[in-house]
């Protein structure tokens, strides 16, 4: 194995002097996102990574292994059993804490729909003729909600170079209303975008970009999650602060 890898460091090395950056295949298609993570992050001097819908740690795993980021991850996931597998993979790293909460634009409960493939969980109902079957109500459960303004404000973190990662399942933009406190303190973001629904009342890209545009965030890139027969039903969107270059 450890000549293995020796060989396939030489062939990098050898490729990376004939001017060519050799990637896995298992990586490729990631790549784009990976290389703009990295640059952005480096570039805003990112000092925490507000990992909202944390799921079972995905996200926050893909950020240590993948991008490299080393600093402060906090993810947020109000779902019991994903809460447990999350902080079973978070020990062992004293830089990557977790929430037991789901954040919204005000402080109480709501019933969470639990569906057949977990990560589809939203507070939203999934629409009838959209195109994933695993996206169904398997049961519910209530969560409490909190603004992130709030929270934050009661932990009295130092953070001030945030990035907010957003993918609660059309719920991005109640998450983001409840931040409007703390909006100075994020200098870049992620939101999940629908080009086409898939749960009833989910607002759609055309009605959450531009609150975000007008509360002072700019596109940075795009990144496609789903297509459906060559349309687009999802992007990851990249935000970062105009005022905060």
């Amino acid at each position: 194995m450890t000549k293995l890898k020796g060989i396939k460091s030489s062939l990098s090395k050898l490729a990376y002097n004939a001017g060519y950056h050799v990637v896995p295949r298992w990586q490729m298609r990631a790549y784009p996102f990976v290389k703009h993570l990295k640059e952005l992050f480096a570039s805003r001097q990112i000092d925490c990574v507000l990992d909202v819908g944390g799921n079972k740690g995905q996200y926050a795993q893909f950020l240590r292994e993948e991008v490299g980021y080393r600093g402060h991850i906090i993810s947020f996931e109000p779902i019991d059993y994903n809460f447990a597998v999350l902080q079973e993979r978070s020990k062992g790293d004293p830089k990557w804490d977790c929430a037991r909460m789901a954040l919204g634009a005000s402080e109480g409960s709501l019933t969470l729909n639990v569906m057949a493939e977990d990560s589809f969980s939203s507070f939203l109902q999934p629409l009838d003729d959209q195109p994933f079957a695993q996206n169904k109500v398997a049961s519910a459960q209530d969560v409490a909600v909190h603004r992130l303004d709030t929270w934050l404000a009661a932990q009295d973190l130092p953070f001030r170079r945030i990035y907010l990662k957003l993918d609660t399942q059309g719920f991005d933009l109640e998450v983001f209303k409840g931040a409007s406190g703390v909006l100075d303190r994020i200098v870049a973001m992620q939101s999940e975008l629908a080009f086409s629904a898939i749960y009833k009342q989910m607002p759609t890209f055309d009605e959450v970009l531009p609150v975000y545009m007008q509360s002072g965030f700019r596109v940075s890139n795009m990144f496609a999650v789903s297509i459906e027969n060559f349309a687009a039903v999802e992007f990851d969107c990249i935000l970062v602060r105009a005022d905060r270059d």
